[in-house]
């Protein structure tokens, strides 16, 4: 056996690639870390209504959001990227974590978009350029509405890709 193997292998896992990633094996500390920890359905960050929390998105990490009525009402979910919106996979689950909206349709879509229950805005800058969406949900049932957010990139990164804002609020 090679006696400079072991170093070999201690020195490997902390190679730093020119994309700032290190040769973790899988998932990255950054992700895992508790500070991003709501990368599924389950452990979904619980918003306060009407205040607004700051996240960040790395490759094509889905994150889950979730606001819990009391009483049937209109809820808003509003994301905001003063950067201009990446695109983004939007889902709203309803309270049986029944899928009740996707959007999947580009960085380039229309201002507004409505059906039955949902009403959706794009929000845009100066320039036209998308900054952020306005959903509004006619919730009818009581529980947890979550919102998913997956940047539509395939990318497998543990470098933050994007900075965004997201919050919620009830009308009765």
């Amino acid at each position: 056996m090679n006696k400079y193997l072991p170093l070999l292998a201690l020195f490997s896992s902390a190679i730093i690639f020119p994309t700032g990633l290190t040769s973790c094996g899988g998932e990255c500390e950054y992700a895992n870390s508790g500070f991003e920890s709501n990368n599924t359905p389950n452990s979904a960050t619980l918003l306060q209504f009407d205040l607004s929390i700051e996240a960040v998105t790395h490759g094509n990490k889905a994150r889950y959001y979730k606001a819990s009525i009391d009483r049937p009402s209109t809820l808003r979910f509003k994301i905001t990227n003063n950067d201009g919106l990446p695109d983004t996979i939007i889902q709203i689950y309803g309270p049986g974590n029944e899928l009740i909206y996707t959007n999947d349709d580009g960085p380039s879509q229309e201002d507004f978009e409505s059906n039955e229950d949902i009403t959706i805005i794009t929000l845009r800058n100066v320039y036209g350029f998308s900054t952020g969406k306005e959903i509004f949900i006619e919730a009818g049932k009581v529980g947890d509405y979550k919102l998913a957010l997956q940047p539509a990139s395939l990318e497998q990164s543990c470098v933050p890709t994007s900075s965004y804002s997201v919050s919620a609020t009830q009308n009765i």
